[in-house]
């Protein structure tokens, strides 16, 4: 379960911003002059202060990628209705799919493949970014096999010998009609 982890994760926190509590000791022990009067001035900021999140910046707290390289990778590791609520500060979805994924065949669209995720995790109170990717080292084809056969330029890129990963010419005219 995820509360094992939690631990890690506080005191690799507390290391990264160690440096910005001392920092913040620092600026508090300066004083604020004004030329005019030489009057001091002492800012009082603690009534802004969210303390019932850790990264309460919104749309830059923690996210889960739900989905990354491929529609197998990540969201298969957690459990079925499992949204992640015991992890502090999470409050964001990222799902980077190939377009391969969401145009199979030229003008057939499978948008079901974000519709479900983005459907049950906006119903409980999650953002969500995603990218549509048309290269992808673990996928051959990241852009549809069919823009390729369409006429589109690119090049296949080898691995160890083999080829593992169609490259389209991103200035070709053919990829940028479709």
């Amino acid at each position: 379960m995820l509360q094992k982890s939690v631990l890690p994760v506080l005191s690799f926190l507390l290391l990264c911003f160690l440096p910005a509590l001392q920092q913040k000791e620092q600026l508090s022990n300066k004083k604020i002059r004004f030329e005019k009067d030489e009057q001091v001035k002492k800012l009082d900021l603690q009534k802004l202060w969210d303390t019932t999140k850790v990264c309460n910046n919104p749309h830059k707290g923690w996210y889960i990628h739900y989905f990354d390289n491929g529609i197998s990778k990540y969201h298969n590791k957690l459990a079925k209705g499992d949204f992640l609520k015991d992890f502090p500060g999470l409050n964001h979805v990222y799902l980077r799919l190939a377009w391969s994924y969401l145009e199979p065949e030229e003008n057939r669209y499978n948008w079901d493949v974000i519709d479900t995720v983005i459907t049950k995790w906006v119903a409980q109170g999650y953002t969500v970014s995603f990218r549509i990717t048309c290269k992808e080292t673990s996928q051959q084809f990241a852009t549809p096999e069919w823009v390729k056969n369409a006429g589109a330029k690119g090049t296949m890129i080898k691995k160890e010998g083999k080829p593992d990963a169609w490259e389209p010419d991103f200035g070709d005219p053919v990829f940028l009609e479709n």
